[in-house]
């Protein structure tokens, strides 16, 4: 990798990772401290705590969705020797994916037991997992822009990861349709899922 393209990776990598960080730090504003009106002793304090609880649980359920998709993204990235047009514009594609994710969340924590809330919120995150599956075939196609030295398992293994997310928001959306308050414990577990999916390929 000459001086140029690896100034090109660069720059790729430090968009990337900064949508992936305003992303999740959007997350968070849904997240209010309770108004002081009404609140004069701890019992108040912890109620009104406890009404913020779905918003907790879709923070977390986000953050750490978002937070895979990242590590992925992180992984792949490390073997990449050089940077062309079709890449950038996938990637761009998938970072839309990204950055439109705190709106969904948003709507999942407010309306937690709507069942079309959990589809969207689930919609969204196949959605991502689609175009970071189109971004991996850019990488790792025949015209391939990924350093020599790539392990084919690790190839394999970001691939196979890929399928958490639609396979988990699958489960969410069957959840939804008779308890959807479950609903975000399938997709609380989508790093977990990765995870195993991923050592499901051997050395």
């Amino acid at each position: 990798m000459n001086e140029r393209e690896q100034r090109q990776v660069e720059r790729l990598t430090f968009f990337s990772d900064a949508v992936f960080g305003i992303a999740i730090t959007l997350l968070v504003i849904d997240l209010r401290v309770p108004e002081s009106a009404g609140i004069h002793d701890n019992a108040t304090l912890v109620a009104a705590l406890l009404h913020l609880t779905t918003h907790l649980i879709s923070f977390v359920v986000s953050f750490f969705a978002i937070g895979a998709f990242w590590v992925a993204h992180h992984e792949a990235l490390q073997w990449l020797r050089a940077v062309n047009r079709r890449l950038v514009w996938t990637n761009l594609r998938f970072l839309a994916a990204i950055a439109f994710l705190p709106f969904p969340t948003a709507l999942m924590s407010a309306h937690t037991d709507v069942p079309a809330a959990q589809w969207f919120y689930g919609a969204s995150l196949t959605l991502a997992a689609v175009l970071q599956f189109q971004l991996w075939r850019v990488a790792f196609g025949a015209d391939a822009i990924l350093d020599a030295d790539t392990p084919r398992e690790e190839v394999r293994r970001l691939r196979r990861g890929i399928w958490a997310v639609p396979l988990l928001a699958l489960i969410g959306g069957l959840l939804a349709v008779r308890w959807p308050t479950l609903a975000p414990l399938a997709y609380m577990t989508i790093p977990l899922a990765r995870r195993l999916l991923r050592a499901t390929v051997r050395s």
